[in-house]
């Protein structure tokens, strides 16, 4: 077998300490770590929180969480924009009435969006970054009295 295959072979395992060795922008391993650390600080959010749902509103969020979450009693939802659905998640599992409250809105976004504007009560409960990745940074809400139609 030749050296490269070898080295590809075993960098997966040595990821964390390869991506510590990039700039955030050069870096092989950005969108695969992380993810397990963001999950683990969502589901300590919720719990603390009393959340009883997780709403995102990107597809690779709510895919990542979904798996890593997986074993939790906490339904992941996306937020839908309407029109033609984008991706999977938003055919699937669309945030409904009948979702249950209160939700924990995790978000990569900077600033506010407008998921905020649809609920009566709103909460900032925490940001941060993971440790996994220094460009993947968390925002999360406590949201409660959906109104669709707002």
């Amino acid at each position: 077998m030749s050296a490269v295959l070898k080295s590809e072979a075993i960098r997966p395992a040595f990821a964390p300490q390869i991506s510590g060795l990039a700039r955030p922008a050069l870096d092989p391993y950005a969108r695969v770590l992380g993810w397990r650390e963001l999950a683990a600080k969502t589901r300590e959010v919720a719990t603390k929180n009393g959340a009883k749902a997780v709403l995102t509103d990107m597809r690779e969020t709510t895919a990542e969480l979904i798996y890593y979450l997986r074993d939790a009693n906490l339904p992941v939802v996306v937020w839908y924009r309407g029109g033609p659905p984008q991706n999977h998640f938003e055919m699937t599992r669309p945030l409904s009435r009948a979702t249950p409250q209160p939700l924990l809105y995790v978000t990569l976004l900077k600033g506010e969006t407008s998921v905020l504007k649809r609920f009566d009560s709103v909460g900032k409960i925490a940001t941060t970054t993971d440790q996994g990745s220094s460009v993947r940074e968390a925002h999360f809400f406590l949201l409660s009295g959906y109104e669709p139609d707002r």
